[in-house]
């Protein structure tokens, strides 16, 4: 749910106009999401439709061709029915696990297939550091990209071993230090609260660490037993601090709006440590546009790629349907050809 009078983290003031894209209603706006489902490794916590290129990475390039057949299709699909693209978000996975030469052609596929005159947000996840090189940020830069994460979830270096990373601190200043090379990129950088064996002592200076680098965007998550996880089935038997979190959450959230950001979304999950919630903060002017719309479900989202879910979002009646892709990427590979009709029958049919 999005920050609304009365909620809990509500700011006096008024959060950054974010009033303008609950008051649209356009149906002919809409937002794009496109999933990458690959990642260096699969982090325990991680209940994402992702997988490890150690194990899959074979599948990558029959991904990729089945990706590209969708993406022109449902480009075509947009134009036909005047559909203006607001937001996109390159999700996943890391989709800067790609190598440069595919990440590039799949901007490139993107830019040709829809019309991105008007864009106000271009995101790319690339939540794993070691994954970042001059060349893919220059590429981005080149196409039109307008933000990207860089989360490091952690910045103490037992922890990322924990978790199922095999990066490092100094991967994640490295990775920092390149995005500062590129003006046009808005940073968000991620941190989780109630990692095993860290207390909110822990947490406070990973944050301390993140505020040091003034990213424009911070987006702070509690751990929680997703049913897709490596963690679900033994999760109680983590080493987790769960004590002072409550205190931990109200001392982050003074010392954020101290630094000048502004909470602008929150989002709870099924059993989530402390009884807490997911919160993203930005400073004035930086909200995440996709993730404003994506929660509070206004808009028409159409998900390209394994896991991405189309939302279908009628203005006139505020009726929503959901078409969702195979989590799988070999079945939806295999299957593209069917989603693709199917899709664009059913978007033709909800907005046409």
């Amino acid at each position: 749910i999005l920050l609304l009078p009365g909620s809990r983290l509500q700011d006096e003031s008024r959060l950054s106009g974010l009033e303008q894209y609950l008051a649209q209603n356009e149906s002919r706006k809409i937002s794009l999401y496109l999933g990458i489902p690959f990642c260096p490794t699969r982090c325990h916590y991680c209940s994402f439709p992702a997988v490890p290129l150690t194990s899959h990475g074979h599948l990558v390039q029959e991904y990729l061709a089945a990706l590209s057949l969708e993406i022109t299709a449902l480009g075509q699909v947009c134009r036909d029915l005047n559909l203006t693209m607001e937001t996109v978000y390159l999700g996943g996975g890391t989709p800067t696990s790609l190598t440069a030469e595919d990440f590039g052609k799949l901007l490139a596929e993107l830019r040709e297939a829809f019309c991105l005159e008007g864009l106000r947000e271009f995101t790319v996840e690339a939540g794993r550091p070691e994954t970042i090189s001059k060349e893919k940020l220059t590429l981005m830069s080149q196409h039109g990209v307008t933000r990207i994460s860089v989360n490091p979830q952690t910045m103490q270096a037992k922890t990322l071993t924990t978790i199922g990373r095999n990066h490092t601190l100094a991967d994640i200043y490295r990775a920092v230090e390149l995005v500062g090379q590129f003006p046009s990129l808005a940073l968000n950088m991620d941190l989780i609260l109630g990692l095993p064996q860290e207390t909110g002592s822990d947490f406070q200076a990973s944050l301390t660490k993140v505020l040091a680098l003034a990213p424009p965007n911070i987006t702070l998550h509690t751990l929680a037993p997703k049913r897709a996880a490596a963690w679900r089935s033994d999760f109680s038997k983590l080493a987790l601090h769960v004590a002072d979190l409550k205190e931990t959450s109200l001392s982050i959230n003074e010392k954020l709006r101290a630094a000048a950001y502004q909470p602008y979304y929150l989002y709870r999950q099924r059993g989530i440590l402390g009884d807490l919630e997911n919160v993203g903060y930005a400073k004035p002017g930086f909200a995440n546009i996709y993730n404003i719309q994506m929660m509070e479900e206004q808009q028409t989202i159409i998900g390209l790629g394994a896991g991405a879910i189309t939302k279908c979002f009628n203005a006139s009646d505020l009726k929503i349907e959901r078409f969702p892709n195979p989590k799988c990427p070999a079945t939806y590979s295999r299957r593209i050809t069917e989603i693709i009709s199917q899709k664009v029958q059913e978007i033709r049919s909800f907005l046409d």
